[in-house]
């Protein structure tokens, strides 16, 4: 049923399928290897995207802080500045007093 057999070469039948066997067992782990780099190179990119986006969010959450801090500070030293007693004894204080007022809201708006 086929050549078992050549006297004019000292490779066998079976020996060649052993040898194909082993190279189709190469070929198959190169392209399983190739397949697994893909995905693990998919993931890495995943996992590096996700990590830029969390400190993006992270960047965020700090300057929102900072802007609530300064935004708290005003919030005290304009309670305080308009909670301060006025005590004036002249026309020109109050008008001075008026202006600072003036220039205190030009300032915040």
């Amino acid at each position: 049923m086929g050549i078992t057999e050549n006297r004019h070469t000292e490779h066998t039948l079976p020996g060649l399928h052993t040898k194909l066997n082993v190279h189709h067992t190469y070929v198959n782990n190169l392209l399983a290897a190739t397949e697994e780099e893909k995905v693990m190179r998919e993931r890495s990119e995943a996992l590096q995207k996700e990590h830029n986006r969390r400190e993006a969010l992270e960047n965020l959450r700090i300057e929102y802080a900072t802007e609530t801090q300064k935004l708290n500070l005003w919030m005290q030293s304009a309670n305080d500045e308009a909670s301060a007693a006025i005590l004036v004894s002249s026309v020109e204080e109050i008008e001075a007093l008026l202006k600072k007022y003036e220039t205190f809201l030009n300032r915040t708006c």
